[in-house]
């Protein structure tokens, strides 16, 4: 029998946890909201690194999905808005598929990331019904670079 060599792993120390705020929340804007808020069981240190995200990317497919499925994802996006304070939003973006939706909910959801300065809106909700209300985003100065629709 060969002699088998161990891999060294390390002294078990949480390098990455040491790291200064600002670049953990860098590290975690290229993650989804939903994966950025997971990353808080990691240790006390991560319990709110996510709010200092300067992105919400939020994504709901509700295609056949639970009523309940999708009251929990409408109660995720108030929570991650709640929880980020008066903090300026650089980028929001949503995707937001469903057969009924609360549109007053998706405007006061816009109405909010606009009050903190977005420079980022980028919108797609689609709506499988026959009749539905538009959305209108408020009235206010836009400045954009570019246009997709």
């Amino acid at each position: 029998m060969g002699s088998h060599s161990k891999l060294e792993v390390g002294d078990g120390e949480d390098k990455i946890s040491q790291l200064p705020d600002a670049l953990l929340s860098h590290i975690l804007s290229f993650l989804t909201t939903k994966q950025a808020v997971r990353t808080s069981i990691l240790s006390t240190r991560w319990n709110n690194i996510w709010v200092s995200v300067p992105s919400l990317d939020l994504v709901h497919y509700y295609c056949n999905e639970s009523r309940s499925l999708h009251a929990a994802f409408v109660s995720f996006v108030d929570r991650a808005l709640h929880c980020r304070g008066l903090l300026d939003i650089q980028r929001f973006h949503l995707r937001y598929y469903c057969f009924d939706v609360d549109l007053s909910r998706i405007d006061g959801w816009i109405r909010n990331v606009i009050c903190r300065n977005v420079v980022e809106l980028d919108l797609y909700v689609r709506v499988y019904e026959d009749t539905v209300e538009k959305i209108e985003l408020p009235k206010t100065n836009f400045c954009a670079k570019h246009w997709w629709y």
